[in-house]
C-alpha cells in the first residue's frame, strides 16, 4: 500500500488476475483496455478496480497512458473500498 509512479506503458493489472488491491489515479492517465481494443481512458481521481467484488478478478487489463503517479490500497473487504473513497 502506497504512493507508486509508473511509466508509460507499464501493465498495471492484466486481464484475469486476482485484485487485491485498488489504484488511486493521482497523476497522469490509464487505458483501460480488453484486447487490441481501448475501452476507456482512467484520468486523475479514477480509481482502478473499484467495481468488482471483493476476491474478483480484473476484467480488463490496465495499461499507464503515460507517465503518472498512483496509489495502492488494499482492497480485502468492502470497507476497504469505503475507506478508499473517503481517503
Amino acid at each position: 500500500m502506497g504512493k507508486y509512479d509508473v511509466k508509460k506503458g507499464q501493465v498495471l493489472h492484466r486481464q484475469g488476475e486476482a485484485i487485491e488491491q485498488l489504484d488511486f489515479v493521482l497523476k497522469g492517465s490509464v487505458s483501460i483496455h480488453s484486447g487490441e481494443d481501448v475501452a476507456l481512458q482512467a484520468d486523475h481521481g479514477t480509481i482502478l478496480g473499484a467495481f468488482v467484488p471483493v476476491g474478483g478478478t480484473y476484467r480488463y487489463t490496465y495499461t499507464a497512458s503515460e507517465d503518472g503517479t498512483l496509489f495502492s490500497y488494499d482492497y480485502n473487504s468492502e470497507e476497504d473500498l469505503v475507506s478508499t473513497i473517503k481517503a
